[in-house]
Formats: C-alpha cells, sequence, structure tokens
C-alpha cells in the first residue's frame, strides 16, 4: 500500500471528470459504504409486508450528548475513506410536517474522531449548492438537498443531526486498511479554489467527441444493420454521436445499439435508454450523455478495447430510417486493471403493483462496478408510482449493502408526484416527464397526477459500486394504486474479462416493447 499515491482531495475532485479512470479497476480498492433511513422493518424478503414497509423516515444509530446539545448520529464510517454522496429532502414543503416554515435541523460533519466538526450549518444549506458546497457539486434538484462533493477522511467520518431526522442517503467509499488519505477541512477546500472551480465548469459544460473520429451517414430497412469496424488496438472509444430521421419514441426505442469488443458482445440496448432521452425528443445535459433541440445524441464513457471493436445499430422499426453515427477514438493503455464497458437493457410489461416486488435491474458475476443507469417507466394512473427502494447486493452480502428510501431518491428529488418537472444535472437527470417540458410549461392541473411515461438517469463516478464476485441490483415496485406497469432499465458497467450479466439480445422484447409504447402514447 505504500507505494500507492495518497487519496488527497485534488485527486478525488479530477476523478469527477476522468471518465478514463471508471475503466479500471480501482486502486487502491474501495467498496461503497451505505446509511439511509429505510424502515427497519426491512429485514428478511419471508416477511413482505416487513421487506417492503415504506414508513422510512427518522432512523438512527444512536443519540450523543456534547456540550448539552443532543445530536442523532445518522451515517458512521470507520477507516480511510470519502463522503462520494448525500440526499436529503426539503422538509420544509413535505405535506405532512408541521411548522416547515424553516429548516431547524443542524448537521454536523465529524472526521477522524475529532471533537469538532469540520461541517458544521443548516442541514439543507450544507448539501444544497448554497452553503460550503456549491453548485454544480451540490444543488436543489427537485424538492432536494444533494451533494457530490468529495469529503475524504483519514480515519473514519460521522454525521450528526441536531433536529429530528428525516430522509437521508449517505454513501462513502471505504477504502483498503492502510491507505494513506488526507482529510478534508475548510481551509483544505480554500486552497484548491481554482482548481474546484475549473472542474465546476468541466461538470457543467457541453461534451464533445475529441480525437479522431470516424462513421458517416446510412440508411436501414426494417431488420437490417450497419457496422463499424475499429482495429489498431488497444484503443478506447472516446464518446459517441448520432442523429437519424426521427426522435419519434418507437424509432428510438426500435432502433438498437450494439457493441463488441475483443469479439465478445458487450452492449446490446435501444437508443431511448442507451442516451438517456427515453421514448421521444427530450434535449438535456449530463456529465456522460446528453441531447440537443435538434435531436444530436452524444453518449461519452469512455470504452477501451485491445484489439479491435465493432459498433453496429440496428433497425427493428417497422420502416426505414436514416441515421449519422460517429464514433470517436483515442490512445488508451490497456493494463491489467482494465474492464469492458457493458450496457444491459430490460424491459417488463405487464408488471403488476400487487403482490408488491423486487424488479431485478441486473445481476453480475465477476468483477466490475457498475457506474449509471436510465430507466424509463409508464404509470396507467394519476397516482404516484415511485415508492420503491433500491436494494443493491455486492459479493458475499446477506442482506443489502445498499438499501434506499424510493425510487425517485435515488434519481435525485422527492416527495413524488410534487416534484413532476423536468431538471437535469451532471449526475442525474429526470428527463422525460408527461405534460411538462424542459422549461415547465403546461403543468399538470392536480400536483400528483403522475399518469404517463417518465425517464430518469443517474451516473456514478466518486459513488461506482464495486464488486469482485458479484452484484445483484434489484428496484422495488412499490406503487400506491394497483396496476399493471411498464419497466424499462439500461445498466452501465464495467466488467474484467469474463464478466457476465443475466441479461441477453432480445430482438423479440424491443419489439413488444416499441408495440406497448405505440399504445401508451395514444393512450396518453
Amino acid at each position: 500500500m505504500t507505494n500507492i499515491e495518497p487519496i488527497t482531495l485534488e485527486r478525488l475532485l479530477e476523478e469527477m471528470t476522468d471518465l478514463t479512470a471508471l475503466t479500471r479497476c480501482p486502486r487502491p480498492k474501495y467498496r461503497i459504504a451505505h446509511c439511509s433511513s429505510y424502515n427497519r422493518a426491512s429485514v428478511t424478503p419471508e416477511d413482505p409486508e416487513g421487506w417492503f414497509a415504506n414508513e422510512d423516515t427518522g432512523p438512527f444509530i444512536r443519540q450523543e450528548s456534547n456540550g448539552g446539545r443532543v445530536e442523532h448520529v445518522i451515517a458512521e464510517f470507520n477507516g480511510p475513506g470519502c463522503l462520494s454522496r448525500l440526499w436529503t429532502p426539503d422538509r420544509r414543503i413535505h405535506p405532512y410536517v408541521a411548522n416547515r416554515s424553516e429548516e431547524t435541523a443542524i448537521v454536523r460533519v465529524y472526521l477522524d474522531g475529532n471533537e469538532t466538526p469540520a461541517v458544521e450549518g443548516l442541514f439543507q444549506d450544507v448539501f444544497n449548492g448554497t452553503g460550503i458546497f456549491m453548485s454544480p457539486f451540490a444543488h436543489k434538484s427537485l424538492s432536494s438537498a444533494i451533494s457530490y462533493f468529495p469529503v475524504p477522511f483519514a480515519d473514519g467520518l460521522k454525521i450528526t443531526l441536531e433536529g429530528e431526522p428525516f430522509y437521508y442517503n449517505i454513501s462513502a467509499r471505504m477504502y483498503e486498511p492502510g491507505t494513506r488519505v488526507e482529510s478534508f477541512s475548510p481551509e483544505l477546500m480554500g486552497s484548491l479554489s481554482n482548481k474546484i472551480a475549473d472542474i465546476g465548469k468541466r461538470l457543467a459544460g457541453s461534451l464533445s467527441i475529441t480525437n479522431d473520429t470516424t462513421g458517416g451517414e446510412f440508411q436501414l430497412d426494417p431488420g437490417c444493420e450497419e457496422a463499424i469496424f475499429l482495429s489498431g488496438g488497444p484503443q478506447a472509444i472516446s464518446g459517441l454521436c448520432l442523429t437519424m430521421d426521427t426522435m419519434a419514441p418507437t424509432g428510438l426505442r426500435g432502433s438498437v445499439v450494439r457493441l463488441s469488443f475483443d469479439e465478445e458482445e458487450t452492449v446490446y440496448c435501444p437508443l431511448s435508454e442507451f442516451f438517456g432521452c427515453g421514448p421521444g425528443l427530450h434535449p438535456f445535459e449530463s456529465l456522460t450523455r446528453s441531447v440537443d433541440q435538434s435531436g444530436s445524441m452524444r453518449f461519452n464513457w469512455v470504452m477501451p478495447y485491445q484489439k479491435h471493436a465493432t459498433i453496429k445499430i440496428l433497425n427493428l422499426d417497422s420502416i426505414a430510417h436514416t441515421y449519422n453515427l460517429q464514433v470517436g477514438t483515442a490512445p488508451y493503455l490497456w493494463d491489467e486493471r482494465s474492464h469492458y464497458f457493458h450496457a444491459d437493457w430490460r424491459y417488463t410489461y405487464p408488471l403488476p403493483t400487487r403482490p408488491r416486488s423486487d424488479w431485478n435491474y441486473l445481476s453480475v458475476r465477476g468483477q466490475g462496478h457498475y457506474v449509471g443507469d436510465t430507466l424509463t417507466v409508464h404509470n396507467p394512473v394519476e397516482i404516484w408510482w415511485g415508492e420503491g427502494d433500491e436494494k443493491i447486493w455486492v459479493d458475499d452480502d446477506d442482506f443489502p449493502s445498499i438499501f434506499g428510501t424510493g425510487t425517485e431518491d435515488y434519481y435525485g428529488y422527492s416527495w413524488g408526484g410534487r416534484s413532476r418537472a423536468f431538471y437535469e444535472h451532471p449526475m442525474h437527470a429526470q428527463v422525460r416527464v408527461d405534460k411538462y417540458d424542459k422549461n415547465g410549461h403546461n403543468p399538470i392541473p392536480e400536483a400528483r397526477n403522475t399518469k404517463g411515461i417518465s425517464t430518469e438517469l443517474r451516473n456514478l463516478v466518486l459513488d461506482s459500486v464495486t464488486f469482485e464476485t458479484r452484484l445483484k441490483y434489484d428496484m422495488e415496485i412499490w406503487h400506491w394504486a394497483e396496476c399493471k406497469m411498464a419497466y424499462a432499465v439500461a445498466c452501465f458497467w464495467y466488467g474484467a474479462a469474463g464478466a457476465t450479466s443475466n441479461t441477453t439480445a432480445n430482438p423479440a422484447i424491443v419489439k413488444h416493447s416499441m408495440e406497448d409504447l405505440l399504445r401508451f402514447e395514444n393512450q396518453d
């Protein structure tokens, strides 16, 4: 461990926009630890009533007395690590919280066993982009405070609340024992003000394909595909830019990206979830994906290969389409830590909301790390659909390492139907919201009406979930009404050679989803 450079705040800031670093097994290795306010009645799937319990507010680790005040410990991590993500809703707008006109809970972040907090202030103000952690590292999202600013610690972190604990999700990288970490301090943050400003601009900037590009325009009849073959590795695909003659929902869902690296196909995904826009033209920007008003779709995850790669576009629509695909490539140093990029797509309809269930996003065998996803759902009724918690098992877990508090919480917003609007951020977004556009026009008259199609996305960078032997990711199907929904998800991950998932390429399922989608669009 002594020959590895120490983890510093400056290094972590650089990692936030270094997508090439995500292609490798991290060194030093880390595992994501997670603390949330999930309902502690959730103990085992053998007890469905407890497993799907929804009252997720309030749990904490213990109470402590400090200088005459009572502090509730909501997160505690021991050893070297880094706080990588914190989310909490704005209690001031919760419909069932009395006297919510102002925030009174005081948060304190203690590092390395010190009795004096490194960070202190009103909970919302510290993490909503208006306090010490500024935008775009932290922001208000939709009715939430959420921060991705790295807070490294050499020997432990503790977060307390003076005031009633509420909903929260807190993630930290926990490094191997013996890893040297430079602990955070406001003074250290001040000394890196120029670096922070530079990284902030990069996070909030527009995506572009750099380095060498290849590709061109082609037309595909129904059932046909076009291939671009890349050789001369080791190299990496540094970005994809695709336009097509339509942004119609079924055209996007029926056009499939297929990628193979060194003879193995690891990507099979419709454009709608691959590029993150969902069905139809929905412009947005994030760190790894973007779509502009013209329909130009960009994908910037780095995808390395040792010898060669093949990019295919498959047209499963019932009519011909014209595409223009540009592929960016860059030199890449392949080594023993390099991983292949994977994108797995899954679709289910009808998916009943009763009895409550866990719907599997992805299961993987082998070594790798999970870096993001796109979820598109169709809700056939007006009542809110997204109470379900994410549950992620890593390696030999007998209980999820990550147990969340709601689907909307995972995607960075809160209060479900009361937060039905477009939003975008480098790390997460709600891209399609029926009856709303990017400027918030045409609001649904009744704020709790959540009927229609929604598309959410998430990028995991400092909070990417590493695994050595397996990963299982489930999302609860938890709806306030009994109905039948449609769920489509694309999961993005890097895996060592030989790592496999439980999904398979299935054109029939894609076509089935297109038929359903056309019917949903006509209904809504």
